[in-house]
């Protein structure tokens, strides 16, 4: 991701916004054998972790989501691909 906002920079952007991703319902493993929703939560991490370090701008989806329960989720979220 720091290479990408350098690279971002040398192109003439003005600004870089990193966004986390939202929770999901997804609980099943990866193929790595990881969860899902904890690859997602890593991922959003280090995102904060490279906004900070950078100093670009964030959106920290994830954290609107935090508070929400799960009977919350499936009313906001849209189905599994694999369910439609």
């Amino acid at each position: 991701m720091g290479a990408l906002i350098d690279r971002s920079g040398r192109f003439g952007a003005k600004q870089v916004i990193l966004a986390t991703h939202h929770r999901t319902l997804r609980r099943s493993p990866l193929a790595s054998g990881e969860i899902y929703e904890d690859a997602n939560a890593r991922y959003s991490d280090i995102t904060r972790g490279v906004a900070a370090e950078t100093e670009v701008t964030l959106c920290d989806i994830r954290r609107s989501f935090e508070g929400l329960d799960d009977d919350q989720l499936v009313k906001m979220l849209l189905p599994e691909q694999d369910s439609l």
